[in-house]
């Protein structure tokens, strides 16, 4: 076991109870622009770090029937949104990585990981 083996076995026991955090990316089909966008948020998430983070595309009608912890589109959908305004990221390029960037999502996504962490 050795003077670090409770130490390694937390680490491993912490990873498996950290909540995986669900982002729905919206655009008018669900195809498109979504898909980029979600595919740039996975990338933002794995540069930063951030594991356990579900990302679907979803076409605006089902968007709005899915309970998500982020919703992220631009916005034309997400004024259109009925849920809680702190769930909703708006871009304005569902294109620019920057963009995304600015969007502050991955604090959102880290003050979410971090506040639920604070409740175990």
């Amino acid at each position: 076991m050795g003077l670090f083996g409770n130490k390694e076995k937390k680490e491993k026991h912490d990873e498996k109870n950290i909540q995986t955090i669900s982002v729905i990316t919206i655009c008018g089909n669900g195809l498109g622009s979504s898909l980029m966008l979600a595919q740039n948020i996975k990338k933002l998430c794995e540069e930063a770090g951030i594991e356990k983070v579900n990302v679907e595309a979803k076409d605006f009608s089902s968007a709005k029937q899915t309970n998500a912890d982020f919703y992220v589109s631009v916005e034309e959908f997400t004024s259109q949104l009925n849920v809680d305004s702190s769930k909703i990221i708006t871009v304005t390029n569902y294109h620019k990585k920057s963009d995304l960037k600015d969007s502050k999502l991955l604090e959102a996504i880290k003050n979410l990981r971090n506040n639920n962490e604070n409740k175990e």
